[in-house]
């Protein structure tokens, strides 16, 4: 088993003062975890670009 030090004991009290004021919005967590869900065994942010250039090319094909 590997021991880890405590953050603030590896960087110091002036990086976790940083650390610490940073707070991330629970709108960008939501994404960050629907885009990264896996749906079929890919990511959903694969699919959304897969079905995202097919209606591309099919809109170009189609309209041109």
């Amino acid at each position: 088993m590997q021991f880890r030090a405590p953050l603030a004991r590896v960087a110091g009290p002036r990086v976790m003062s940083v650390l610490q004021k940073r707070v991330v919005p629970a709108r960008n967590i939501i994404m960050e975890t629907f885009l990264f869900a896996d749906f079929l065994g890919k990511p959903i942010w694969m699919w959304l670009a897969f079905i995202s250039i097919v209606i591309t090319l099919l809109v170009l094909d189609l309209g041109v």
